[in-house]
């Protein structure tokens, strides 16, 4: 059953101040000193709580963290405690950073009101949801805010309207935490503490401060003066000391520094850098108040006073549903197309209704990474006015005003064309409020390549007139044919498309739009205008007499279909700025990886190894958790993952809680038997910026190096190659630079085990090159370097317990116990120490019996052997077999330095028959030390076994033991 079609003109209502403003929505960005302070008396609309609570969407985020603040203000019985005491909102520009505040300001200084309006109630219902079993006061224990806007407070000159006299940061929070009681402040302002003033409050507080570094730069353009200083103190307090106070919670405004282009003073970056440290502390909490999925919702809400019913949602999608499933146009358009005309079509209109879900999704997923785009913000101003342009269209042809035509729903089905669901095609480009929304939104920052496409679209597509322009005429030309009477504007609505998809870098590094998104912009949901009706506008649009003298194509590859893009002839720049706009920030992190792990160079190490996060969500300990670091008898460089690990500049907590795990050191410790010849690569935290703003210009100039229209171009082909290059040399450059730690186990002088580093300072060392690490090892008296490890070097660094022991435990020893240095040939200079030894007369091989055995070179010095030993020649010659007690209890006291502080030594010594009797008592005990294993609470094990058993388990038990690293041997009984 087919349901009736009520177009969204007829259904939607656009908000009364759009339809004042001609739909040039003005003030779209929230302003926290417009709503706590207004100017000159005025104060914006959104004051009212009532018309606030209307046009906010309440996207998951504002809730989660609205509902947080409000239990630390208003919670009892201890649930405050729960709650978070500092937030920062750190998204980039248009990312609803002042929309928040505002809803906050509203929660502080009118709850009840507030919790009357559709978002307060989800607030607070979530709000008592986390509360639990006790109770949340409904006037939040009235609060106290005090509202500090960055952007618009002067350091240089009291502001008497917004705070008296108060000249320093501290003093203008003193007098709005004081709500202007001027004695007051005056008796306290110079002697009152940050948290005694928040306590003398008497009230939860809430402390709202918005844009901190628009703040901070004013504060410190004249450099460390005085005041400057004193301002940066009181916000480093605030995030540090807020939490000592009960109800009390800070909200600051502060974009990520890798987002923030905003210009600083020499000092004012110090300060940054601070602020950036604290934030990473752990009292700080940094969210997001928005996400791109939420931008349909958020639209709908600030354009229309009401959402749309249901049925007219599903008579829609209905009719769109139909056409595309058509065979020609759902074989060659639709089938080809992914994302928004996937298999949730009718879930993707239901959300983005009016607009058609290619426009949301071209918002959403691909105008938000684009750094200039202001996400919320710029997406408001060209959706506003696109349907404030129809609706005039509309109410045009109907001889009314939009005004009246609002008021009389019904009456503007006839005479006009607006298309049911407004696409990527339907931006209204002949309206200037439109066109100039759209090239000032940020997509293109570049003002030549702006005033480029202003041409293009006079030209190719529509002018102000309505009437010229390509696109247009090829429409107008179109006379009686039926299926443009049904679509009259489908050469201009596929010619916009083409533009739209040409104003920024797609997905992928692609440029423009596929034929099928093209076709599918001119596509309406009548079977009138078909798949063959669409060809022929696209053709004509392609016709070098007639059609757009911008539109180039680009040949599809690999089977996929041809692109179509509106070129504005760029230069090199233009095309090198607009790239590095799209590069996103995991791309970055990708490419930093990438490189790390491709300069890395072994050197005297056996081999490099690269431990990456396994899964985005991995800490640093389950990171390097996951690796498989410990091999046996290798020195290894170890490079941990760049964008998990890092040291200084900040909180490197996490970083040095798991290469102390790695180590077998702390409270997290690894089950590790080698790490003593693992040696660890850390990138430093502040030249890992400088290393990912490289990597992120290397990948802008790959970028456009790929760009057909630059390898079509002699001159901008040059230009690309030579900065591909540049842009590669400086990316390894900033890369090895960042690479200035390295972190090996040492040990202690009580014979423990210990933490021990090393910074290189300058560029001309790093920690992804070996040989570099190996000198700085060498100078530690770590390691030696090669053709060092003489006689005298073995003599001096044996001792006492090294002589009698296995030759293989002593060979070991080199890679796993720190007192060993390691040695860049590893077995193969050991075997050579000892033959030369021998050859010196200084020492001799032995074996259990204490009987001597010969070598003859020093290839045949068995390291692997469990019988042979070393002696000392000066040692006497009637000592005691080294198998009888007396020696293997003095070797397991020489053993002692593998036993951490604090744990015991068990000795076993044991010949039984096995049999029915004892059996299950054997077993129990293998059992307790297997989970001793398991359980990490064991960290040395030294094992000397012989039993008698059948073949196939003797096979299995050699199997295993090699695969641990131990010896076995098989011989018949």
């Amino acid at each position: 059953m087919t349901t009736k079609l009520t177009p969204w003109w007829n259904e939607l209502r656009l908000r009364d101040e759009l339809v004042a403003a001609s739909g040039t929505i003005g003030d779209i960005q929230m302003s926290l000193r417009g709503v706590a302070y207004g100017s000159a008396g005025d104060h914006p609309v959104y004051r009212s709580v009532d018309y606030f609570g209307e046009i906010t969407h309440p996207s998951p985020s504002l809730r989660r963290i609205a509902a947080d603040i409000a239990l630390r203000l208003g919670g009892r019985d201890g649930q405050a405690a729960s709650a978070k005491p500092v937030w920062r909102f750190d998204q980039g520009m248009g990312g609803g950073k002042s929309h928040a505040l505002v809803a906050l300001w509203h929660l502080g200084t009118d709850p009840v009101g507030f919790a009357g309006t559709e978002l307060g109630v989800q607030i607070i219902t979530e709000a008592e949801k986390l509360a639990g079993s006790g109770t949340l006061d409904p006037g939040l224990g009235d609060p106290v805010v005090v509202a500090l806007p960055g952007d618009w407070m002067d350091p240089s000159r009291p502001e008497p309207e917004m705070f008296g006299g108060a000249r320093t940061l501290r003093e203008k929070f003193l007098f709005r935490l004081y709500e202007g009681d001027h004695d007051r402040w005056v008796a306290d302002k110079d002697t009152i503490s940050y948290t005694d003033a928040l306590r003398a409050a008497g009230r939860p507080v809430l402390i709202l401060f918005d844009e901190v570094m628009h703040y901070v730069r004013a504060s410190t353009s004249a450099g460390a003066t005085e005041q400057a200083v004193k301002d940066q103190a009181f916000l480093v307090e605030m995030m540090r000391d807020t939490n000592e106070v009960a109800h009390c919670v800070a909200v600051m405004v502060m974009i990520d520094s890798a987002k923030d282009p905003i210009a600083l003073s020499s000092f004012g970056a110090q300060c940054r850098d601070e602020l950036e440290a604290e934030s990473a502390r752990g009292e700080v909490t940094t969210d997001a108040v928005t996400s791109p999925n939420d931008f349909a919702s958020i639209i709908r809400r600030r354009l229309f006073k009401a959402a749309p019913k249901p049925e007219t949602i599903a008579a829609t999608t209905e009719a769109f549903t139909k056409t595309m499933q058509d065979d020609v146009w759902h074989k060659e358009v639709f089938s080809r197309l992914r994302g928004p005309f996937a298999d949730d079509y009718a879930a993707q209109v239901d959300r983005s209704y009016p607009f058609h879900p290619a426009l949301i999704h071209l918002a959403e997923q691909e105008w938000s990474h684009v750094a200039g785009f202001q996400r919320v913000r710029s997406t408001i101003r060209v959706f506003a006015s696109t349907v404030y342009a129809h609706l005039r269209r509309l109410a045009d042809a109907a001889g009314l005003s939009v005004e009246v035509a609002q008021e009389n729903s019904g009456g503007l089905n006839d005479g006009a064309w607006a298309p049911l669901l407004i696409g990527p095609g339907d931006l209204v480009l002949s309206d200037p409020d439109v066109r100039e929304a759209l090239l000032d939104s940020g997509l293109v920052i570049d003002t030549t390549t702006v005033q480029n496409y202003r041409q293009v679209i006079a030209t190719d597509i529509v002018d102000e007139d309505d009437a010229s322009g390509n696109a247009r005429a090829i429409d107008e030309n179109a006379g009686s044919d039926p299926a443009r009477a049904i679509n009259p504007r489908a050469a201009e609505r596929a010619a916009t498309a083409a533009l739209l998809y040409s104003l920024s870098d797609r997905p992928q590094g692609g440029q423009g739009g596929s034929v099928p998104e093209v076709l599918a912009a001119s596509h309406i949901p009548d079977l009138s205008y078909g798949y063959g009706d669409a060809e022929i506008v696209l053709e004509l649009l392609k016709d070098p007499q007639i059609g757009l003298g911008s539109l180039e194509q680009i040949p599809g590859k690999g089977g996929q279909p041809p692109r179509l893009y509106m070129s504005t002839k760029k230069t090199f720049g233009m095309f090198l700025r607009d790239s590095k706009n799209a590069v996103t920030d995991a791309q970055r992190a990708d490419e930093l990886r990438r490189r790390s792990d491709q300069l890395a160079v072994s050197g005297p190490f056996s081999i490099r190894l690269f431990v990456e996060q396994p899964d985005n969500d991995a800490t640093p300990l389950e990171t390097i958790a996951a690796a498989s670091f410990d091999e046996a008898r290798k020195n290894r460089l170890v490079i941990l993952d760049p964008c998990v690990f890092s040291l200084l500049n900040g909180d490197d907590r996490d970083t040095r809680q798991a290469i102390e795990a790695a180590m077998g050191l702390g409270d997290s410790k690894l089950a590790v038997n080698w790490a003593s010849s693992a040696v660890f690569a850390v990138v430093n935290t502040h030249r890992r910026r400088n290393a990912l703003t490289a990597a992120g210009e290397y990948l802008a100039a790959a970028r456009v190096a790929s760009r057909d229209a630059v390898k079509k171009d002699p001159d901008l082909k040059a230009q690309a190659d030579e900065e591909l290059e540049r842009a590669s040399k400086a990316a390894d450059k900033q890369v090895r630079a960042a690479y200035q730690h390295v972190v090996w186990l040492a040990e202690t002088g009580d014979a423990g085990r210990a933490w021990a580093d090393h910074r290189f300072e300058g560029d001309l060392e790093t920690a992804l090159n070996g040989s570099h690490v190996w000198k700085v090892l060498e100078a530690a008296d770590k390691a030696f370097g090669i053709g060092e490890f003489t006689v005298k070097a073995l003599l001096h660094n044996l001792d006492e317990r090294d002589y009698g022991k296995p030759l293989s435990h002593l060979r070991d020893d080199f890679w796993r116990v720190p007192r060993l240095p390691l040695l860049p040939n590893g077995e193969s200079d050991l075997r050579n120490a000892i033959w030369d030894a021998i050859r010196a007369d200084d020492i001799e091989i032995v074996d259990n019996e204490n009987n001597p055995r010969e070598a003859y070179s020093a290839s045949e010095i068995n390291l692997s052997s469990d019988i042979q030993r070393l002696r000392l020649k000066t040692q006497d010659q009637q000592d005691k077999p080294t198998g009888d007690a007396d020696n293997d209890r003095q070797q397991s006291e020489d053993d002692e330095e593998y036993r951490p502080d604090g744990e015991k030594r068990v000795t076993i010594s044991a010949t039984v028959a096995v049999d029915a009797g004892n059996r299950d008592a054997i077993r129990v005990m293998l059992d307790a030390l297997r989970n001793s294993i398991q359980d990490g609470d064991l960290s040395w094990l030294q094992l000397s076994m012989s039993a008698t058993m059948s073949p196939e388990a003797a096979n299995d038990i050699e199997a295993k033991a090699q695969a641990s690293g131990m010896n076995a041997n098989i011989t018949d009984q």
